[in-house]
């Protein structure tokens, strides 16, 4: 880049000629662009963020851990002595089908039979005419 000085001599500037900037110095003079009421409202708007999100994270586990607390309190001994009643309904069923055989409509019929568990055989077809 050139630029003519006041006694019209050039004058080259390079890229060794600048300091080098820290990004907290660039950060500066950026927020120097913009008026004291945006970067006041900017900075307002970021702290009411962080402070949203922050409670929203504390909130949310506490739910959480009411709701999963609470469900293994009242839920889950309901949920086991329904299988542990389950588990005896099957016992007790098969200690009657030890002991008492097999039903009695549940028995295959030994001549084709007509209506199921009626025993009674199905009629012949008609003769051919």
């Amino acid at each position: 880049m050139t630029n003519r000085g006041a006694g019209d001599e050039l004058i080259l500037h390079t890229e060794d000629d600048f300091e080098d900037e820290s990004l907290q110095e660039r950060l500066v003079g950026l927020t120097e662009m913009f008026p004291e009421v945006v970067r006041d409202t900017t900075s307002k708007l970021w702290e009411l963020s962080k402070w949203s999100t922050a409670n929203f994270y504390h909130y949310t586990r506490e739910i959480l851990w009411v709701v999963a607390s609470s469900a293994v309190i009242l839920a889950l001994p309901v949920a086991l002595e329904v299988e542990s009643l389950q588990i005896q309904e099957a016992q007790i069923q098969q200690q009657r089908q030890i002991l008492l055989g097999p039903k009695p409509g549940g028995a295959p019929q030994i001549g084709g039979g007509g209506l199921p568990g009626s025993g009674l055989p199905m009629m012949p077809p008609p003769p051919p005419k």
